[in-house]
């Protein structure tokens, strides 16, 4: 489940340093198109593998923390593409404040799932 969850996390940075590096640039290419694309496709395989997920019961809590966590990252997946090609600055933000809540999220379903290991 560690593992899961790093993989997790490791996809949400990636995809943040990629956001931050177009910001920084102040440019998208197709190379960038095709990274996010990549990322958008690892995260989404993620969230469908741990939403079948049935765990043990003093690990539902956990669980549902999870869960809550790949709500936040679909809102990103479903949500970048049209914010940043429209430029909508609001809904730019709304998803990278619901990319931190899932990484912050799952940061702390690692922490606490070292707790039962």
């Amino acid at each position: 489940m560690d593992d899961y969850l790093k993989d997790l996390s490791d996809v949400a940075t990636r995809f943040r340093i990629l956001e931050a590096d177009a910001e920084i640039k102040g440019t998208i290419n197709k190379s960038w198109v095709s990274d996010v694309g990549d990322v958008f496709y690892k995260m989404s395989y993620l969230i469908s593998s741990v939403r079948y997920v049935e765990p043990p019961t003093e690990l539902k809590g956990l669980h549902s923390s999870i869960l809550k966590a790949m709500d936040n990252l679909q809102f990103v997946i479903d949500n970048y593409g049209d914010a940043a090609s429209q430029t909508d600055l609001a809904k730019l933000d709304k998803c990278l404040k619901s990319l931190r809540i899932a990484r912050d999220t799952i940061d702390e379903a690692r922490s606490e799932l070292s707790t039962y290991e």
